[in-house]
């Protein structure tokens, strides 16, 4: 993985103003803090972004477009 795609949250806020970025797009995040604290607006903005993955401190981790993207291979073939 190439770390100019991974970014470090500290907390929400953090995450928040990231995703609020270019630099989320199709980027890799790996947060200090649990799954629990992340909203729905924050949920939506990770797939609004095309977020490949994103680990908590508590080892859950999310990939929010996966099942998009497996939905579009199937599509082609």
């Amino acid at each position: 993985m190439d770390n100019k795609n991974l970014f470090y949250a500290v907390d929400t806020v953090s995450l928040e103003v990231f995703l609020k970025s270019e630099f989320a797009q199709e980027s890799h995040i790996y947060c200090s803090f649990t799954k629990n604290r992340i909203s729905p607006i924050i949920e939506r903005n990770l797939e609004k972004r095309r977020v490949k993955s994103i680990s908590f401190n508590d080892g859950h981790t999310l990939y929010p477009t996966a099942p998009e993207q497996e939905l579009e291979e199937a599509e082609y073939y």
